[in-house]
C-alpha cells in the first residue's frame, strides 16, 4: 500500500487541458503556470537565425509547444510561485517533461539559477 501512495500524485498536483500563453507559460483551469527551470522567448520576441534574418522565435516556441501538447492532458507538480503570482511547476504530457522538451528542441534555454542544471 505504501508503494502505491508514494508513486501517486501529490495533493497540490493538478492536470487538465492547457492553453499556451507563451513558450514557458501555460494556463490550466484559469491558473497561470510558469514552467520550472527554463526560459523561452516572449510571444512577440524576435530572434536572428543562423543567416542573420529575423524570425518570430517567441511565436515559434509557443506554437511548437501548443502543437506538441496537441490538446492532451497536461500534468503539473508545483515547485514554487513567482513574483507575478503564477505557479511555477514541472509539467508533462504523456510522460514527457515540457521544459526538457523545449530545451531539447532549441525553443528555450535551461535556467540553471532555478533548475540547478537538472534540465
Amino acid at each position: 500500500m505504501l508503494l502505491l501512495l508514494s508513486g501517486g500524485a501529490r495533493a497540490d498536483d493538478f492536470a487538465g487541458q492547457a492553453s499556451v500563453v507563451d513558450g514557458d507559460t501555460l494556463e490550466i483551469h484559469g491558473r497561470r503556470i510558469r514552467l520550472w527551470g527554463v526560459d523561452a522567448p516572449e510571444s512577440s520576441q524576435l530572434c536572428r537565425g543562423e543567416d542573420s534574418s529575423q524570425y518570430r522565435c517567441g511565436a515559434q516556441a509557443a506554437n511548437d509547444l501548443d502543437a506538441f501538447i496537441a490538446r492532451r492532458p497536461v500534468n503539473c507538480s508545483p515547485v514554487s510561485s513567482d513574483p507575478y503570482a503564477r505557479s511555477v511547476a514541472i509539467c508533462s504530457v504523456g510522460g514527457t517533461n515540457l521544459g526538457e522538451w523545449l530545451v531539447r528542441k532549441g525553443l528555450a534555454v535551461d535556467w540553471p539559477q532555478y533548475s540547478k542544471g537538472r534540465i
